[in-house]
């Protein structure tokens, strides 16, 4: 093949492994960012508190599950996690901006009311919402730019000294 990539392990150590195993993260780090970045003006457009923002993420996690290699998660925090993390209880879930949803009835024992504190009454119909992919899209469309984040912190690969016995930590998560 013409572009064949040649690549020669001079260093199969414990400590060298963590260490790439680490870059690799800092790298998916980067891209998370990279792709957060992009989503911001999208996400602009649906803001009233602040909740929906909010509920994007990305990590980068390291476990057992993955075969202890890092990877990139971008999606959106359940509403468990919204109120553990921000005391957030009821937002617009971007999974169903993502997915759609179909038309439905919304109800409640308090009534309904918008946020001038006008009252809709106990229930109301909801007309669902179209099919946005608006996080899938943006990940699809960027994966050019994902790429040249990780490679600016692979180019690192090249200048670090590994010696034996250095603590690396390669376990856990990241926030983005």
């Amino acid at each position: 093949m013409k572009n064949e990539v040649k690549i020669e392990f001079i260093d199969t150590s414990t400590e060298a492994m963590k260490m790439m195993k680490q870059l690799s993260r800092k790298a998916l780090k980067q891209s998370g960012k990279t792709i957060i970045e992009k989503l911001k003006p999208t996400l602009a457009q649906h803001v009233k508190t602040g909740a929906f923002q909010k509920s994007i993420y990305g990590k980068v996690e390291v476990n057992k599950a993955s075969g202890y290699r890092p990877v990139l998660l971008i999606g959106y925090r359940n509403r468990k996690e919204m109120e553990k993390k921000y005391g957030i209880k009821y937002y617009i879930n971007p999974y169903w901006m993502e997915q759609g949803t179909k038309p439905h009835r919304i109800t409640s024992e308090k009534g309904l009311y918008d946020e001038s504190g006008n009252y809709f009454g106990h229930s109301i119909e909801h007309p669902g919402q179209q099919i946005n992919n608006f996080l899938s899209n943006m990940v699809q469309e960027n994966i050019s730019e994902i790429r040249k984040a990780q490679e600016e912190f692979l180019k690192q690969l090249d200048s670090i000294e590994v010696f034996k016995g250095q603590p690396i930590n390669e376990e856990g998560e990241d926030e983005v």
